[in-house]
Protein backbone atom coordinates (compact mmCIF):
# COMPACT_ATOMS: atom_id res chain seq x y z
CA UNK A 1 0.00 0.00 0.00
CA UNK A 2 1.58 3.23 -0.96
CA UNK A 3 1.70 6.03 1.03
CA UNK A 4 -1.40 8.52 0.03
CA UNK A 5 0.30 11.96 -1.50
CA UNK A 6 -1.85 13.66 0.61
CA UNK A 7 -0.56 12.45 4.15
CA UNK A 8 2.34 14.56 5.49
CA UNK A 9 4.86 13.21 7.77
CA UNK A 10 4.29 12.59 11.37
CA UNK A 11 5.21 15.91 13.44
CA UNK A 12 7.63 14.04 15.39
CA UNK A 13 9.30 12.78 12.17
CA UNK A 14 9.70 16.28 10.68
CA UNK A 15 11.28 17.56 13.60
CA UNK A 16 14.06 14.42 13.95
CA UNK A 17 13.90 14.85 9.90
CA UNK A 18 14.72 18.27 10.31
CA UNK A 19 17.67 17.74 13.09
CA UNK A 20 18.97 14.96 11.20
CA UNK A 21 19.66 17.67 8.33
CA UNK A 22 20.94 20.30 10.13
CA UNK A 23 23.33 18.25 11.83
CA UNK A 24 24.34 16.94 8.26
CA UNK A 25 24.04 13.78 8.73
CA UNK A 26 22.84 11.34 6.03
CA UNK A 27 19.64 8.72 7.00
CA UNK A 28 22.67 6.32 7.46
CA UNK A 29 24.78 7.55 9.46
CA UNK A 30 21.90 8.75 11.83
CA UNK A 31 20.51 5.70 11.84
CA UNK A 32 23.65 4.00 12.94
CA UNK A 33 23.82 6.37 15.91
CA UNK A 34 20.44 5.35 16.61
CA UNK A 35 20.87 1.48 16.59
CA UNK A 36 17.95 0.93 13.68
CA UNK A 37 18.56 0.33 10.00
CA UNK A 38 18.36 2.97 7.78
CA UNK A 39 15.49 0.92 6.51
CA UNK A 40 13.62 1.77 9.44
CA UNK A 41 14.75 4.91 9.91
CA UNK A 42 12.90 6.05 7.20
CA UNK A 43 9.93 4.49 7.96
CA UNK A 44 9.41 5.56 11.75
CA UNK A 45 10.36 9.24 10.52
CA UNK A 46 7.56 8.53 7.99
CA UNK A 47 5.33 7.34 10.55
CA UNK A 48 4.26 4.87 7.26
CA UNK A 49 5.18 1.53 6.33
CA UNK A 50 2.46 -0.94 3.96
CA UNK A 51 0.19 1.62 5.90
CA UNK A 52 0.56 3.99 9.17
CA UNK A 53 3.59 3.21 11.66
CA UNK A 54 4.05 4.37 14.99
CA UNK A 55 7.62 3.67 16.16
CA UNK A 56 7.77 2.53 19.92
CA UNK A 57 8.93 5.42 22.12
CA UNK A 58 12.11 3.76 22.54
CA UNK A 59 12.77 3.75 18.73
CA UNK A 60 11.64 7.31 18.46
CA UNK A 61 13.80 8.44 21.20
CA UNK A 62 16.66 6.91 20.41
CA UNK A 63 16.26 8.69 16.85
CA UNK A 64 16.32 11.86 18.69
CA UNK A 65 19.16 11.47 20.38
CA UNK A 66 20.91 10.79 17.70
CA UNK A 67 20.32 14.27 16.07
CA UNK A 68 20.24 16.06 19.45
CA UNK A 69 16.42 16.60 19.45
CA UNK A 70 15.73 17.66 23.25
CA UNK A 71 12.60 15.76 25.44
CA UNK A 72 11.38 19.39 26.04
CA UNK A 73 10.54 19.60 21.95
CA UNK A 74 9.60 15.87 21.51
CA UNK A 75 6.56 16.76 24.39
CA UNK A 76 5.07 19.66 21.94
CA UNK A 77 1.23 19.42 20.78
CA UNK A 78 1.11 16.49 18.09
CA UNK A 79 4.48 15.07 19.12
CA UNK A 80 5.55 11.92 21.42
CA UNK A 81 5.52 12.53 25.36
CA UNK A 82 6.36 9.21 25.57
CA UNK A 83 9.59 9.23 23.51
CA UNK A 84 10.25 12.57 25.24
CA UNK A 85 10.60 10.18 28.89
CA UNK A 86 12.50 7.46 27.24
CA UNK A 87 14.70 9.98 25.70
CA UNK A 88 15.12 11.79 29.56
CA UNK A 89 16.26 8.29 30.67
CA UNK A 90 18.62 7.84 27.94
CA UNK A 91 20.57 11.14 29.05
CA UNK A 92 19.85 10.38 32.62
CA UNK A 93 22.12 7.27 32.27
CA UNK A 94 24.63 9.14 29.65
CA UNK A 95 25.04 11.35 32.99
CA UNK A 96 25.07 8.54 35.58
CA UNK A 97 28.22 7.21 33.51
CA UNK A 98 29.77 10.13 33.05
CA UNK A 99 29.37 11.11 37.03
CA UNK A 100 31.19 7.79 37.59
CA UNK A 101 33.82 8.59 35.18
CA UNK A 102 34.92 11.49 37.59
CA UNK A 103 35.43 9.92 40.55
CA UNK A 104 35.18 12.85 43.45
CA UNK A 105 33.59 15.21 41.34
CA UNK A 106 32.24 18.08 43.22
CA UNK A 107 28.55 18.94 42.27
CA UNK A 108 28.70 21.90 40.82
CA UNK A 109 30.36 20.25 38.04
CA UNK A 110 28.49 17.28 37.84
CA UNK A 111 25.68 19.96 37.18
CA UNK A 112 27.93 21.49 34.61
CA UNK A 113 28.29 18.44 32.87
CA UNK A 114 24.51 17.57 33.14
CA UNK A 115 24.26 20.90 31.19
CA UNK A 116 26.57 19.00 27.97
CA UNK A 117 23.39 16.79 27.19
CA UNK A 118 22.58 18.71 24.14
CA UNK A 119 26.24 18.20 22.74
CA UNK A 120 27.19 15.07 20.69
CA UNK A 121 28.23 12.39 22.84
CA UNK A 122 31.43 12.06 21.11
CA UNK A 123 32.31 15.68 22.41
CA UNK A 124 31.35 15.08 26.07
CA UNK A 125 32.99 12.32 25.76
CA UNK A 126 36.30 14.17 24.41
CA UNK A 127 35.85 16.43 27.37
CA UNK A 128 35.66 13.55 30.11
CA UNK A 129 39.19 12.52 28.67
CA UNK A 130 40.33 16.52 28.95
CA UNK A 131 39.25 16.73 33.05
CA UNK A 132 40.64 13.20 33.47
CA UNK A 133 44.36 14.73 31.78
CA UNK A 134 44.20 17.92 33.44
CA UNK A 135 43.57 15.93 36.82
CA UNK A 136 46.26 14.00 35.99
CA UNK A 137 48.74 16.28 35.38
CA UNK A 138 47.36 18.71 38.38
CA UNK A 139 48.27 15.58 40.76
CA UNK A 140 51.77 14.99 39.22
CA UNK A 141 50.73 11.72 37.13
CA UNK A 142 52.01 11.11 33.77
CA UNK A 143 49.21 10.71 31.53
CA UNK A 144 49.30 8.12 29.04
Amino acid sequence: MKRPPEQPLPPYGVLIEDAREEAGLSRREAARRADISDSWWRYVAAGWQNGPLTGTADTVAAMAHAVGVAPDDLEEEGMRPDAAEALRKILARERSAEADALPGTEDETLRQIAEFTSFPLKVRRAVINLARTMEQNMNGEETA
